[in-house]
């Protein structure tokens, strides 16, 4: 069993042991994992696997290391660590009672911002993650349709419809079609591969900005078969632009999924769209407990 070691006494590779023997892997998130960070570098001490602090974009080591992160929480923190404004609301909210059983105010508040400065937004649904906002879209596409087939291009989290991990029915992976990141003509391909599908969804930045002609081509092939086009702009959106690539390039899909920087950090997420396709929320079933914590 860890020994149980206050932090200040503790050395960075303590952590790493007692992470090891309490969390499955070490880190609850995957991509912080230290193999995942560091790959072959993963058990070198010199690289940190804790943190105690950060300010700005510096993280300080459970040893006091002091490092710059350029990672920034997985692309999750836009404003920097421990921005002074944000971690004022969020005090302020938290002493104010976050959650009750009404919606807060700052539900409303918060989804006319984003109705106001995303293209695709004309209403919002409030989810706590980009997997569940990425899942949100993709159910209310095939709520829209009546269809199954999802085509897809990205990474869209964990969750079942879109993954290939143990655990996961062959039956579920059957409904995606993947396509490689812009590639037009394997995208014309799978839009006409079995039975129509209900949604083309789309990461528009992997490692670059995806070509306009790629967007364009999506746009086209979804109206052409029907299909709802979906954005994930968990990654780009406040963060490119305020808006996203959407707004950047001047492509608008018919829903988008956002999360990350949206909270500087916080979990919050949502998923936004055209209000005739939003509608599909009221005859689907969409909900989180915590959706709308106020913090």
């Amino acid at each position: 069993m860890a020994r149980h070691i206050p932090f200040e006494q503790a050395p960075d590779h303590e952590w790493r042991s007692r992470a090891a023997h309490v969390i499955p892997g070490g880190s609850s998130t995957g991509s912080k994992r230290p193999d995942a960070l560091y790959g072959s570098r993963a058990n070198d001490a010199a690289v940190p696997s804790h943190y105690e602090k950060a300010r700005g974009c510096r993280i300080w080591a459970t040893d006091g290391r002091e490092f710059i992160d350029c990672g920034m929480a997985l692309g999750a923190v836009g404003l920097g660590y421990a921005d002074a404004q944000v971690t004022r609301a969020v005090q302020e909210a938290a002493a104010a009672g976050p959650v009750t059983s009404l919606p807060h105010r700052l539900e409303v508040e918060v989804a006319e911002q984003l109705v106001n400065v995303i293209p695709s937004a004309e209403q919002v649904r409030f989810l706590r993650t980009g997997a569940e906002a990425t899942s949100a879209a993709v159910r209310l596409a095939r709520t829209i349709t009546g269809r199954l087939r999802v085509v897809a291009s990205g990474y869209f989290g964990w969750l079942d419809w879109n993954s290939d991990a143990p655990g996961v029915p062959q039956s579920t992976r059957d409904l995606v079609t993947w396509v490689p990141f812009a590639d037009i003509a394997a995208l014309e391909t799978a839009m006409s591969l079995g039975e129509p599908p209900a949604a083309i969804i789309i990461e528009p930045l992997v490692h670059d900005i995806a070509p306009l002609a790629w967007l364009e081509a999506a746009r086209r092939l979804a109206d052409a078969h029907g299909a709802v086009l979906i954005f994930d702009e968990v990654k780009t959106c406040f963060r490119v632009r305020t808006g996203g690539v959407q707004a950047l390039l001047g492509v608008t899909p018919d829903i988008t999924a956002i999360g990350k920087a949206l909270a500087n950090g916080y979990p919050l997420a949502a998923v936004v769209g055209r209000a005739d396709a939003m509608d599909a929320a009221t005859r689907t079933w969409i909900s989180s407990t915590a959706a709308v914590e106020a913090t």
